[in-house]
């Protein structure tokens, strides 16, 4: 059995079946979150073989694994159960435009609810499977997204073209080859960053220092990129884990990790300068000025250029119209802009499903959290969760299946044959993180 309260994983042989696994595991998880691989492999046409031989490797290794798995997010799925069904009640009776509101609300949670029992029956196989798994995951995600620095840094703004406009297909089509990805994939990287640092901490030689700096040039394709919010959600996440590692330090050792952030605070004047004399970073920091002076002149709804405020506050009003069951289609209201998950959910399900689905992703967090023993894992963890939220305020995430997906796997922990949290030993205040940094 592994060691709950090790900072790495117990080494031990993994068989063929279990590499199989792991490989199809993979493969599958990156028909969301690599531009080539999901363009190559058609999305759905690889993912679905993909799973299908996980599941017979699975059961090959574990008969019991997916059982087990299973049970652990009962709750999970029963929640979700019942989202689902006033979902398909509400798809039944739309008339125009089904197909938006078919896919993210309905497929999306369907396939994160199978990403989710996938990874848990893998995660059922052991510690070693598990981390092998997120470390095929990190290196292919990663150098996906590093591949594609050359183009972003070339052409400014391409990015943009995979969205918002006629040719959006044939866009990305053209371009994911090279590694530029939707939108959605540059604002995952941002809501997983923390733990994709996590899995890289407890890998060990060479494959560490190769994954560093795939990490962090994968962390500029994003600032590159010009997306604001997926930009801000990097800074967001890289921002919080420096506050953990000023933290993990005690003493002496603490002074000097705050005096290395307080002078570096010192560059960013020099850094914005920088940043905005380039073409790839002007974008992001011309229209953080214009966001903050249009929103403190005029307020949100008339402030925001990009429009999402007054999105926001027409979605409210049209919640308070039908705020417990939400949108009735062809009777009241409209069905929001969809551009804040938020708002979005509640104009569509009301108090009730949208507390229904919100309440099935805390208990994940709180199941992923309790299965979790390494301290210094639980507060990536909850880095990664809180971005999650704020980024899906203004971005409608909370049932994308390529940022959801990403985030169960790379927090999947490891299984309990009899579905009991981990037991936590307590030890002095700080003691784990300086052994973990």
């Amino acid at each position: 059995m592994n060691d709950p309260h090790t900072s790495h994983p117990t080494s031990r042989p993994i068989g063929a079946w279990e590499n199989l696994a792991i490989a199809s595991a993979t493969l599958g998880l990156l028909t969301f979150v690599s531009p080539q691989v999901g363009v190559v492999g058609h999305g759905l046409r690889t993912l679905l073989p993909a799973l299908t031989i996980a599941f017979f490797a699975i059961l090959k290794c574990s008969p019991n694994a997916f059982v087990r798995a299973f049970w652990r997010y009962r709750a999970v799925y029963l929640l979700s159960a019942v989202f689902l069904l006033q979902a398909s009640i509400r798809f039944l009776f739309v008339t125009k435009d089904p197909e938006a509101l078919w896919h993210t609300f309905f497929v999306s949670p369907i396939i994160n609810l199978v990403i989710l029992i996938w990874t848990a029956a893998l995660a059922e196989l052991g510690d070693a499977v598990i981390h092998r798994f997120k470390c095929w995951l990190l290196f292919g995600w990663c150098l996906s997204f590093a591949l594609s620095l050359p183009i972003l840094i070339k052409y400014p703004g391409i990015a943009r073209l995979t969205m918002g406009n006629p040719q959006e297909i044939a866009n990305t089509a053209k371009w994911a080859p090279l590694g530029v990805a939707e939108y959605s994939g540059y604002t995952t990287i941002g809501i997983c960053l923390a733990p994709l640092f996590g899995v890289m901490r407890k890998m060990e030689g060479p494959a560490k220092w190769f994954a560093f700096p795939l990490i962090l040039m994968t962390i500029a394709a994003v600032l590159v990129s010009t997306f604001t919010m997926a930009s801000t959600m990097v800074v967001l996440s890289v921002s919080c884990m420096i506050i953990i590692w000023v933290m993990a330090g005690q003493g002496a050792s603490r002074m000097l990790r705050l005096s290395v952030v307080v002078l570096s605070m010192t560059m960013l004047p020099a850094l914005y300068t920088f940043g905005n004399s380039l073409e790839q970073t002007k974008f992001i920091v011309s229209k953080v000025e214009r966001l903050t002076s249009g929103v403190s002149n005029k307020g949100l709804s008339k402030g925001d250029d990009t429009m999402r405020g007054a999105w926001f506050m027409d979605e409210m009003g049209t919640f308070a119209d039908e705020p417990f069951l939400g949108y009735i289609p062809g009777v009241t209201g409209q069905r929001g802009h969809g551009h804040s998950s938020l708002s979005n959910s509640l104009v569509l399900f009301g108090i009730f499903g949208t507390l229904t689905w919100v309440l099935a992703m805390v208990l994940v967090f709180r199941i992923t959290m309790n299965h979790t023993p390494d301290p210094f894992d639980r507060q990536l963890l909850v880095i990664g969760w809180v971005v999650f939220i704020l980024s899906g305020i203004l971005n409608p995430i909370w049932y994308a299946s390529t940022t959801l997906a990403a985030l169960f796997a790379l927090t999947q922990p490891v299984g309990d044959p009899h579905g009991h949290p981990v037991s936590f030993r307590r030890e002095p205040a700080g003691s784990a993180y300086r052994e973990a940094l």
